[in-house]
């Protein structure tokens, strides 16, 4: 099991692998209070990164989740955790001259020298890095788990390792190994991995088919698809109707059509009853491309390693 951290200048994104497959939100994300429908992967976004706004409150340093404008190393008004790395010599980017200033400012405050302000903003980044992502994993472990590929009964989430991505990533793996215990690195060229991901990640569809046998009418309004159908439409009918719109689907957005993996998200069929007689039956079928890699990504992805080395 591994967490993937996704350290930004203002969040910081959690998500946790099972076996290389991400975890899902099968019934569907929340936006705020209002729940939803769509099927997501499970991620968690905490308003703490690299450039978050740092303050003293009542003798208490406080980080995020506001975020001032760049640190003050890069030409930024206010102290950032970036301008703790950069004058601990952490991060050797950025002008220490600036950040010293920021130190200090933080300093006077805690009645400290600026390289105890430094490393307090720092670890406290990390702790509460970690503190959010471990109280990720626990209302996780309080519920069913689900993951891209499969639904694991009695599953308990139990990270053995800690992936980090983003601009700042590489400068916080150390702390987080020697905070959390576990082992932690950052990713191969991981100020880009965002990019690289959506480049590598398969083009996916999704088509939603309703037959009504009574009505013989077969439609998918997000297609502009409706035709007739004879009473004795099948649900394996309905399914092979569905996946032949996908494909044409997918085959139009871009899909390599040798590397199109179909599932089924949703099947269901229901009797029509009209005077105690069975009239005919409704299928509401919906399927997609399943999410995943492009063929020949290990081959890209040894590409970039290589390149990272060198």
């Amino acid at each position: 099991d591994t967490l993937v951290l996704d350290i930004g200048g203002t969040t910081t994104d959690i998500a946790i692998l099972v076996d290389q497959a991400p975890l899902l939100e099968p019934v569907g994300i929340r936006r705020g209070q209002y729940k939803s429908l769509i099927r997501s992967l499970k991620t968690q976004s905490k308003g703490i990164g690299g450039d978050s706004h740092v303050r003293v409150e009542d003798g208490t340093i406080r980080i995020g989740p506001a975020r001032l404008g760049p640190a003050m190393a890069f030409g930024g008004l206010s102290p950032t955790p970036t301008d703790a790395m950069v004058y601990l010599g952490i991060m050797d980017h950025g002008s220490r001259e600036r950040a010293t200033r920021g130190m200090k400012i933080i300093a006077e405050e805690l009645g400290c020298s600026p390289r105890d302000a430094a490393r307090q903003i720092f670890t406290t980044t990390c702790s509460i890095i970690l503190d959010q992502a471990f109280k990720m994993v626990a209302r996780i472990n309080s519920k069913p788990v689900y993951t891209v590929h499969e639904f694991l009964k009695d599953y308990k989430i139990q990270p053995s390792k800690i992936l980090l991505l983003g601009g700042p990533a590489k400068f916080f793996a150390e702390e987080i190994e020697n905070q959390s215990g576990i082992e932690t690195r950052s990713l191969p060229g991981s100020t880009v991995a965002n990019a690289i991901g959506a480049a590598l990640a398969r083009t996916t569809s999704e088509v939603t088919l309703i037959a009504d046998t009574e009505q013989k009418i077969i439609s998918s309004p997000e297609e502009n698809y409706r035709t007739s159908v004879p009473w004795d439409f099948t649900k394996k009918d309905a399914m092979e109707t569905a996946r032949d719109l996908l494909y044409k689907k997918a085959v139009k957005q871009g899909s390599d059509p040798g590397n199109m993996e179909i599932e089924v998200i949703e099947s269901q069929e229901f009797n029509v009853v009209r005077k105690f007689s069975l009239q005919g039956k409704i299928f509401r079928i919906k399927i997609q491309i399943k999410p995943g890699l492009i063929r020949g990504f290990e081959s890209m992805c040894k590409t970039l390693n290589q390149a990272e080395e060198t």
